[in-house]
């Protein structure tokens, strides 16, 4: 399994509410003493982008190559807040095809200048969704995206982007509703087949590029068997190659310290994002 960072624990997390602000943007790489506000970069970066054709608002196509970027979170006594920045998917397409070697370099210059080792990166913000069946089963599959290739994941996908200039701030029932959109495409999955609302357990990040996902787990109203069902004949994305089972927090240890899945002698890397939500369930019992 790959390594990954923790911005938020399960207990970070706990009887703390969820916020969004507006948060700082990707420093400019060969001018690094450029603005990086919100505003400024939307205004001078991303929407001189669009209107040159160089990336889509979802005006042309079914995809918004605008992304949310995530900044260092701010736990306070009753509350964490997320700062919001805006990039775009081709900066995190660049970030994730550099040389380590590089990335490496630009970790230190961020720190050094920024006191952020991630400035200089996308960092883009997803969500990533461990449902549990009535049984308390919990269901994975190889990846077919081209990132991350038959690691086993979950649910997971980019948080829709929000331009904040003109629309309000992201909120935690905004991210319920796009966990909902996220079921529904890869595994068929409704809101009304929930048991009850999401839980939040977290943040985890990759080591490599800092591109982030909030992390929850939800029980769901159905059982193994159906959730099987729903995805074999109601999704609308072919987002996993089959779905594997696993039925015990062994199976779960199994699988992420050693690969290893029931069912098939095949081993498998765990996808880092869906790792972090697995440990915290784990953790959790």
């Amino acid at each position: 399994m790959k390594e990954y960072g923790v911005w938020l624990s399960r207990e970070d997390v706990r009887e703390r509410i969820l916020l969004f602000t507006k948060g700082v943007c990707p420093a400019d790489i060969h001018d690094p003493d450029r603005p990086r506000n919100y505003d400024w970069h939307m205004d001078h970066v991303i929407d001189p982008l669009v209107k040159g054709e160089r990336i889509d608002d979802g005006s042309k196509s079914p995809y918004d190559d605008r992304k949310l970027r995530m900044n260092k979170p701010i736990v306070e006594e009753r509350k964490i807040v997320i700062p919001i920045g805006a990039t775009h998917f081709y900066r995190l397409q660049a970030d994730q095809k550099r040389d380590s070697s590089l990335n490496k370099v630009l970790r230190e210059q961020g720190e050094t200048r920024f006191d952020d080792k991630y400035a200089f990166f996308a960092a883009t913000l997803g969500v990533t969704v461990v449902p549990r069946t009535r049984e308390g089963y919990i269901l994975l599959g190889p990846r077919t995206n081209s990132h991350g290739t038959n690691e086993l994941n979950a649910v997971s996908g980019f948080l829709p982007f929000v331009d904040f200039r003109k629309e309000s701030m992201l909120t935690i029932g905004a991210v319920h509703a796009h966990i909902n959109t996220e079921l529904e495409e890869e595994w068929g999955v409704g809101r009304r087949m929930w048991k009850e609302e999401p839980r939040f357990v977290g943040a985890s990040y990759s080591l490599e590029t800092g591109e982030t996902d909030l992390s929850f787990l939800l029980d769901i109203n159905l059982s193994e068997e159906e959730l099987k069902q729903r995805w074999d004949n109601f999704k609308k994305e072919e987002e996993h190659s089959v779905l594997f089972t696993l039925k015990s927090p062994e199976e779960i240890r199994a699988v992420l310290e050693e690969g290893k899945v029931p069912d098939t002698e095949k081993k498998f890397e765990v996808f880092s994002i869906t790792a972090h939500p697995l440990r915290e369930l784990l953790e959790s019992q």
